[in-house]
């Protein structure tokens, strides 16, 4: 799976929950202090991050497109639940309303940029 179709999946999937508002950013990876993290969800921003690969490059999570499926999922679930981070009872009942596959393709644009020199 390419950035491009990550970021379209997970929004056509926030949009299938009913959530329009949220970001989707793809980013290399998310430091040493995580270094096999491969989502996160932040209110904050209202937006879902994904990581491209691991801290030391050993793993391209943007190649396996089922495992890079199963934490779109568990991002958006944690949106639904209103960050059960601890993976509860709510989250997991969030997780099950997620879809594996969208119900439907729409159209967004987005825009890659470069990451910094």
């Amino acid at each position: 799976m390419d950035v491009k179709s990550a970021i379209e999946l997970t929004l056509n999937l926030l949009a299938d929950c009913g959530v329009g508002s949220w970001n989707v950013e793809v980013i290399e990876n998310f430091g040493p202090e995580t270094p096999r993290r491969m989502g996160l969800c932040c209110y904050d921003r209202s937006t879902i991050t994904l990581a491209r690969s691991t801290y030391d490059g050993t793993k391209v999570y943007l190649d396996d497109d089922a495992e890079m499926l199963m934490t779109i999922r568990e991002e958006i679930a944690h949106v639904l639940s209103r960050g059960d981070y601890e993976h509860g009872e709510g989250f997991r009942r969030a997780l099950a309303l997620v879809p594996n596959v969208p119900s439907r393709h729409r159209e967004f644009r987005i825009e890659l940029s470069k990451p910094a020199a």
